[in-house]
């Protein structure tokens, strides 16, 4: 009985023990997570970034210099707004590093689906108005069709793509 007692007592020991030491781990390492730089490569100037501040504010902007780890400012213009090319343009805006909590990188735009997506739409609505005949017989509706379909998926394909072109997918920073 005395054995069975230890050996319980034994577990008990190591477990309490495990997680007090995962506890005193994570106590440790979170003023280091919070200390680590936002990037870990540098981002180009003229690079769309989504800035995630402290109070849950989010600014968009375009990079007017290139941003490094462990770099002090970040220079950027407001996006969507007037272009500005250097730190020293009425629309450049300044921000110090350390206010951010996390940075976004623009990965690509909505643009080509919104294009196939218009032009299947475009396609379906000119290929039904090329069916239609005003004037007696239609010589062949099949014809018809794709001449009146073709140009209609064509305009609704740029219509589509210029809208999905303004849906940016964002990806976090590295």
């Amino acid at each position: 009985m005395k054995v069975r007692f230890l050996r319980v007592l034994e577990r008990i020991v190591r477990s309490t023990s495990a997680h007090a030491i995962s506890l005193l781990d994570f106590l440790h390492l979170a003023p280091i997570a919070a200390q680590a730089p936002v990037i870990r490569q540098v981002l180009d100037s003229g690079t769309l970034v989504r800035l995630h501040m402290a109070g849950d504010s989010i600014v968009r902007g375009r990079l007017i210099a290139p941003l490094a780890p462990g770099a002090a400012t970040l220079f950027y213009c407001r996006y969507p707004g007037p272009p500005c090319r250097v730190a020293d343009d009425p629309g450049a805006r300044q921000m110090p590093a350390s206010s951010i909590q996390r940075i976004d990188v623009a990965r690509s735009s909505g643009a080509r689906t919104g294009g196939i997506i218009g032009a299947v739409i475009g396609l379906l609505i000119g290929t039904s108005l090329g069916q239609v005949c005003f004037d007696g017989p239609c010589p062949s509706a099949g014809h018809a069709a794709l001449h009146a379909g073709l140009p209609v998926a064509a305009v609704f394909a740029l219509l589509g793509a210029t809208i999905g072109s303004g849906l940016i997918h964002w990806g976090t920073a590295r």
